[in-house]
């Protein structure tokens, strides 16, 4: 293992000089930043020359080319050790084609345009299936009004929703639901959704708080902007707190003793362990936040 990873970082560091751009990514390939050297641990991307491809520390997951023919662009993505291939094709900036090969079933859906706007897609595949997506819109503003998924259409509008002709009420902007529901006495509105969960919701369409079997969360705001969870499932309760929509930190208690608290880092979460009271270590992950890095016993 420590030998092919000091292959892998020396392959990389030859790429390097010949002029290759390195970017810290995710799972979905994203570029996040660029970084000066090769990534020991996470996920990055590499460019050079029309190529660019994603790595999961020392594993390659896929290679992307990107070549120019007829004014299309054509973006050709491989996997290695395997035959799959993801195949998209642009023009004029807009997506066109998208093939998708495995090893079983090759999948393309193709997709068109009105005065620049997407008005359906169509999608085959070598085992016979076919699927149609069409988006209807409104003649005066273009803005989509109903979709139709393979004849089943939905109509939409700032006051309700209709689905296969069963109307779904929009209770207040952002929150629709379908079937009984029940306003109470402050205004708030509590839902019994098909899978036992119940939500209550204010009457701007904040979630206020959820009941699923035994577990109980409630959600709590300042200026309409989420700073905290609190979820309690029998003697055991977990606070998370939330800085600009993202989880800043997270206690876990058993029995109201704390047991645990987790940091969120972007270079590796750190969780501190508790026992009566007192840290008993601390726990330093790597940037995947499933590898440990080390441990500190107190």
């Amino acid at each position: 293992m420590m030998k092919r990873t000091f292959l892998f970082l020396l392959l990389l560091s030859s790429l390097m000089c010949l002029n290759a751009e390195v970017f810290r990514s995710n799972q979905i390939g994203q570029k996040l930043e660029k970084v000066p050297e090769v990534l020991s641990t996470g996920y990055f991307i590499m460019e050079e020359k029309g190529a660019r491809s994603l790595y999961s520390d020392d594993i390659l997951l896929w290679t992307e080319y990107t070549t120019n023919e007829e004014g299309d662009t054509i973006v050709l993505r491989t996997y290695p050790d395997s035959s799959n291939e993801l195949r998209k094709v642009y023009r004029d900036g807009r997506l066109v084609l998208e093939s998708e090969k495995d090893s079983e079933i090759r999948r393309d859906t193709s997709y068109a345009y009105s005065d620049g706007k997407l008005i359906f897609s169509s999608t085959e595949d070598t085992a016979g299936g076919k699927s149609v997506l069409s988006f209807l819109r409104s003649s005066d503003t273009g803005q989509i009004v109903g979709i139709s998924d393979n004849g089943s259409i939905r109509f939409m509008s700032s006051s309700y929703l209709v689905q296969d002709g069963k109307l779904l009420e929009s209770l207040v902007p952002g929150l629709v639901v379908s079937g009984e529901h029940t306003v109470l006495e402050d205004g708030n509105i509590q839902i019994s959704e098909d899978n036992g969960v119940t939500s209550i919701y204010s009457n701007d369409g904040l979630l206020l708080s959820t009941v699923s079997g035994n577990r109980q969360t409630s959600y709590m705001y300042e200026d309409n902007k989420l700073i905290c969870t609190e979820s309690v499932d029998g003697n055991v309760r977990e606070t998370t707190n939330y800085e600009n929509g993202r989880a800043k930190d997270q206690y876990y208690y058993e029995y109201g003793e704390l047991v645990s608290h987790l940091v969120f880092k972007d270079e590796g979460n750190i969780k501190t362990l508790y026992r009566n009271g007192r840290v008993v270590a601390v726990v330093y992950y790597r940037r995947d936040n499933r590898t440990v890095d080390r441990i500190e016993y107190n």
